[in-house]
């Protein structure tokens, strides 16, 4: 299908340069495996400090979850859908993002508004605004308003109650004393915080729908209501934050972080995938490339996930690998996922197209739903849907792109293993029945979206989808998921673990596994990660030019 260039050459989506053999010279002060935002802000952070540091990230682009992709005349950001807390001056993220990023990222403002299906109801939910929200939940169902001011009431108590809890997990250290402080940090978790959404909620409400409508936003999470705590969702009922998106697209946040990460005199190479993880006794004292060579540091940095690092990276006779594979068998990850990626022909506004997040959800019993397609995908309908079109929503995309809208569509699977039969291809080239099951979930994918907008019939200009397996080549997730360690129940309980800090001496942890899913917790876990690298007098440094910012963005560079 022949393509016209966008009149206006849009800035290339790849990023960081091309690492080869013996371009990053060791001894570093740091290496950071993976360029996720959490591996990025840590590069960052430490540059700050005057730690000389180098990130490696084997894919073909900087940004982890953050970077965009290129294809038939047209841009899509691979995992950015949403950003909260980063427009509002002096908030904690905003200081962070301004922090890690010498104020480089720009920020669009979003609809707050997320429109929900089910059956043959659709409703246009304002999550994430506060007041605004309460009073559409209790306008849309006036039966259940004195129960949706109960459970208000309920979470604001429980909000208040979980931060003795999460101030113990999070600047918990390593070993046993830090065993000691989560395991405390567990038991402060109010009752309820860390219940299931789909058994804490059916206690305030008798509605389906309402219970429907609380719950859906468990796709931003990649865990399904029966597993997925109370706490993450109910959230987005109470707090009031703008929603925004980074002006150039996703790949403008992993542009910013290099830009500020190199002008410190870090380095950030891509084309770069680590091996092994290096051990001397007790202690990491660098990596192994996959082209065998060697990079030396003082303290090795992983983004790379607790699958990753504490199952693959780490040598089979590294120090405590028994404890963390044990450990590993409770973490279950996160739903796997199918992603189409859209090109439109036509200009959004045109169509008639907003810059809301869409969930389409079909059936009220989810999990069987779920079930149903994991085992039959070509047969069974697919049980939820969450798109939008990014396009909308980076205000620099009709100039590089006049005429054009995207969109993306994303499918979970409630079963890793339903790619199995390919597992051991190579990427583009699975064979033909993997390319005919791409086209036909293509195909129930298009319908859902033309069967919403209706106006996109003849439209459809390219589509591509992408498959769990597409997930391990490219983000190395051993098990195609979509979103790391599942934000489940468990992580209030047998995970408490997952840390920062590790029991090996020189290796610490950083992005959405350590702390919670999204962008902006992945931000605040690089500059944690980087506090406990670094000495008592670097790391009272650190927190007092962050602080700076905070009290005065001009100061972000000084």
């Amino acid at each position: 299908m022949e393509h016209t260039p966008p009149l206006n050459k849009p800035p290339k989506v790849r990023i960081g340069s091309r690492y080869r053999a013996g371009r990053a010279a060791g001894p570093y002060d740091a290496i950071i495996i993976g360029s996720g935002p959490g591996g990025l802000a840590a590069a960052s952070s430490l540059s700050k400090m005057g730690k000389r540091v180098v990130v490696l990230e084997q894919h073909y682009t900087i940004g982890g979850g953050a970077h965009a992709y290129a294809r038939g005349g047209y841009k899509w950001d691979i995992g950015l859908h949403f950003i909260n807390d980063m427009m509002t001056p002096g908030t904690p993220m905003a200081v962070i993002g301004d922090f890690v990023s010498g104020g480089r990222m720009r920020w669009s403002p979003m609809s707050n508004e997320f429109v929900y299906s089910i059956g043959q109801s659709t409703y246009r939910i304002p999550f994430l605004s506060g007041e605004k929200t309460k009073a559409w939940f209790q306008t849309t169902f006036p039966d259940e308003a004195e129960n949706f001011e109960r459970f208000l009431t309920d979470f604001k108590k429980l909000a208040r109650g979980m931060g003795p809890s999460m101030g113990l997990a999070t600047f918990a250290p390593a070993g046993a004393a830090g065993d000691m402080m989560r395991g405390l940090a567990r038991r402060l978790v109010p009752d309820g915080a860390a219940r299931a959404v789909e058994e804490q909620l059916g206690e305030y409400f008798t509605d389906k729908n309402l219970i429907a409508c609380i719950s859906s936003m468990w796709v931003a999470f990649g865990v399904p209501p029966r597993e997925l705590p109370f706490f993450a969702v109910a959230a987005l009922s109470v707090i009031d934050n703008q929603l925004c998106y980074p002006d150039g697209g996703g790949e403008m946040i992993g542009r910013a972080l290099v830009d500020e990460i190199e002008h410190y005199g870090g380095e950030v190479f891509a084309y770069a995938p680590v091996d092994e993880i290096l051990l001397r006794g007790k202690r990491a004292i660098g990596v192994r490339m996959e082209d065998g060579s060697e990079i030396m540091a003082k303290a090795v940095i992983s983004n790379a996930g607790a699958a990753n690092t504490f199952g693959q990276l780490l040598p089979e006779d590294a120090p405590s690998k028994a404890y963390y594979k044990k450990q590993l068998k409770d973490v279950k990850p996160s739903l796997a996922h199918l992603n189409l990626f859209v090109g439109i022909d036509a200009d959004a506004e045109t169509l008639g197209l907003t810059d809301g997040e869409h969930i389409v959800d079909g059936a009220l019993d989810l999990n069987e739903a779920l079930a149903a397609f994991g085992e039959d995908m070509e047969n069974a309908p697919i049980p939820n849907v969450f798109f939008a079109f990014p396009s909308m929503k980076d205000p620099s995309f009709r100039k590089h792109y006049p005429g054009k809208t995207t969109a993306t569509m994303i499918a979970y699977i409630d079963n890793h293993d339903g790619f199995q039969k390919w597992a051991g291809s190579d990427w583009g080239q699975r064979g033909a029945d993997y390319d005919a099951l791409k086209e036909v979930l293509s195909q129930k994918l298009l319908a859902v979206l033309i069967g919403k907008f209706p106006q996109l019939e003849g439209h459809i200009d390219f589509y591509e989808l992408s498959t769990p397996l597409s997930t391990r080549h490219f983000f190395r997730a051993p098990r195609g998921e979509a979103l790391g360690a599942g934000f489940n129940v468990s992580r209030f309980g047998k995970a408490n673990w997952l840390s920062r800090k590790t029991r090996i001496k020189g290796l610490y942890m950083t992005g959405q596994d350590t702390l919670a899913m999204g962008f902006t917790p992945a931000l605040m876990s690089g500059v944690l990660a980087a506090g406990a690298v670094l000495g008592w007098r670097d790391k009272r440094r650190l927190m007092k030019a962050v602080k700076a910012v905070a009290q005065n963005p001009s100061a972000i560079n000084s």
